[in-house]
């Protein structure tokens, strides 16, 4: 498996969980809400476990790995570009970040059940490990 072809859902899933809480989150059963914060969140440190195997198999040391993801707009021979970076460091700091929240999420859910905020708290956890892991990730 390519570790660059999968690289964009480690940040994306928590981006997807956060979107989905804070426009549903209200409206979903209350079962519900930490099941997709939780689910999320640990499906995004399985595929951390996933390119950090590849990673470390089937590169050198010192390799980094980018994946483009996009070109937010040209003028002449400028070209910022959204783009993943990962390396030994930013892996690192990777499985920290997805493992952490995924443990702090599946606690938050017993300890908040009876929160007024239970939606909320929870969209806004996901928006922060997407937050941490586009800071560790980004090119520049």
């Amino acid at each position: 498996m390519n570790t660059s072809s999968i690289l964009w859902l480690i940040p994306f899933l928590p981006l997807a969980g956060y979107l989905v809480l804070a426009l549903f989150g209200k409206q979903m059963p209350r079962k519900l809400v930490p099941a997709i914060g939780i689910s999320t969140v640990g499906i995004s440190a399985l595929i951390t476990l996933i390119v950090g195997f590849d990673f470390i198999s089937h590169t050198t040391p010192g390799t980094v790995v980018e994946q483009h993801l996009w070109t937010w707009f040209s003028i002449g021979s400028f070209h910022p570009e959204m783009t993943l970076h990962l390396d030994a460091l930013s892996l690192t700091f990777i499985f920290v970040i997805t493992f952490v929240g995924f443990f702090i999420h599946l606690f938050s859910a017993e300890y908040m059940r009876e929160d007024e905020g239970y939606s909320r708290f929870f969209a806004y956890m996901n928006l922060f490990v997407f937050s941490m892991l586009v800071l560790v990730l980004a090119n520049d």
